[in-house]
């Protein structure tokens, strides 16, 4: 492999990465989010709600 190679495929790795983690902060950001309207509103059954959220929340990047 080359140098060129090499940087390639330490980017394209950084670039995953990123990604990934970028999937996980967001996870979690809906699911406090979720928690903290959950027991702003009163729901009684927390966990559905938050499930419920969660699921019809779409992930950007």
């Amino acid at each position: 492999m080359t140098s060129l190679d090499v940087r390639r495929r330490a980017l394209e790795d950084k670039y995953i990465l990123d990604l990934e983690r970028s999937l996980k902060v967001q996870a979690r950001r809906n699911r406090l989010l979720a928690e903290w309207v959950a027991a702003a509103i009163g729901q009684n059954d927390l966990e559905a709600y938050v499930d419920e959220v969660v699921a019809t929340t779409p992930t950007t990047t």
